[in-house]
């Protein structure tokens, strides 16, 4: 079996599971879309972005990373994901077979209903499952490419910018509330503006159209066939290398390799070299996905850790509480503030508020110690919240300072 076979069952059998939980997931929480045109909110997305997926999981296929501070509309929220709109749009994938090009330039009519639009161009893989909404009779798409320009339309995949309106899933910890009076006419003016500034891609004139309208010249020599320039098969085995360099590293970078394929693409995107350098792309684009599965995993493995050695911690804490010296102190513990009050935290709880009537003590130079607190009871402890202190003589016990609990 290939090595690009192997990587491809390997990621299969790893993800599968997964995937249909995600998508078991997303018919839960993503459809139907909102059920509401106006959104709730509007966000911006923290650095260095937010990713958009076509499902609410990471483990979806990415649409889109919006830049830092782009602007989205916010139409609902579930289980840490958001149901959002950017205001830069963003391109799905529509089968070729239910679009036929309108009257407009770089833009098709769709000629069936219920269509699904995909994060890639397939409706074979569990890695291209439909966005919630899907493209009816009276809809038109604006064309940003197509898979395979060489082929009928009805044959290829199309590359379309996503109708207004149309959803997606961030994750709600990549964005923060976007405030402000005027957000909503900002996001909508970076909507037109965005509209305005995309390139659309136009269907190439048919050979035979543009002969039968010229002129005959009875000497005219038939046009030779256009030959790929020898840059196209030499930058190719340049990407090709770039990629075997990356998969026997340990660094799985495939940056340098994925723009060395993109440029054959750019370059002559009908040749031979280029259906060769989007094989790449695609194998490049399983490679990446296998690394983010293992990252999640280990992502989960350090929060258990830190989640883990925190609760040690507490608990040698909370043991230090039948210390013999334990006894010498009214309050022990680690000086935090909340707000505007000075509070002592034991064993990740909150144990006493303290204050210094005499001002003899800066308790702010004391913020992360540990201390024993001698000191007049103010409060004692009720459902009104923690006993209260006055504070006569403060004892550092640790001063290496403290995590935040």
């Amino acid at each position: 079996m290939s090595r690009e076979a192997s990587l491809t069952t390997a990621l299969r059998a790893s993800s599968f599971a997964l995937f249909f939980l995600g998508v078991f997931g997303a018919a839960l929480h993503a459809a139907p879309q909102s059920g509401t045109t106006t959104p709730l909110r509007y966000a911006r997305a923290k650095s260095p972005g937010a990713k958009l997926y076509n499902l609410a999981d990471t483990k979806g296929v990415e649409l889109l990373t919006v830049k830092t501070d782009g602007l989205l509309a916010v139409y609902s929220e579930s289980a840490g994901f958001l149901e959002v709109e950017p205001a830069e749009g963003m391109q799905v994938w529509v089968s070729g077979k239910y679009l036929a090009p309108s009257e407009t330039p770089g833009v098709f009519k769709v000629t069936g209903n219920g269509i699904n639009m995909r994060p890639s161009p397939t409706s074979a893989s569990e890695n291209s499952y439909p966005l919630s909404r899907s493209l009816n009779k009276s809809d038109e798409v604006r064309v940003a490419g197509r898979a395979h320009p060489e082929k009928p339309i009805s044959e290829d995949w199309v590359h379309v910018w996503a109708p207004a309106g149309t959803h997606a899933w961030c994750r709600r910890a990549e964005v923060a509330d976007a405030t402000g009076a005027d957000v909503a006419s900002l996001f909508t003016t970076a909507q037109k503006d965005a509209r305005a500034a995309a390139k659309l891609w136009m269907e190439p004139v048919a050979a035979s159209t543009t002969s039968a309208s010229a002129p005959k010249v009875a000497d005219s020599k038939p046009e030779k066939p256009a030959v790929q320039a020898p840059t196209t098969s030499a930058d190719l085995a340049k990407a090709n290398e770039l990629y075997e360099k990356a998969c026997a590293s340990d660094s799985s970078d495939f940056s340098a390799a994925k723009s060395a394929f993109q440029k054959v693409v750019d370059a002559a995107p009908q040749s031979s070299a280029a259906d060769s350098a989007r094989i790449g792309l695609e194998k490049i684009a399983l490679h990446e996905e296998i690394v983010r599965i293992r990252n999640d995993r280990a992502s989960l493995e350090v929060d258990r850790e830190k989640r883990l050695a925190q609760a040690e911690k507490d608990l040698r804490e909370a043991s230090l509480s039948s210390d013999p010296l334990w006894g010498r102190f009214q309050t022990r513990g680690w000086l935090e503030k909340e707000g505007d009050r000075w509070v002592v935290r034991w064993a990740g709880k909150l144990a006493s508020e303290i204050t210094c009537s005499s001002q003899r003590y800066d308790l702010s130079l004391f913020a992360g110690y540990q201390l024993g607190i001698t000191g007049a009871l103010v409060r004692g402890a009720s459902s009104d919240g923690p006993a209260r202190f006055d504070v006569r003589r403060i004892e550092v016990l640790d001063a290496r300072g403290t995590e935040k609990h």
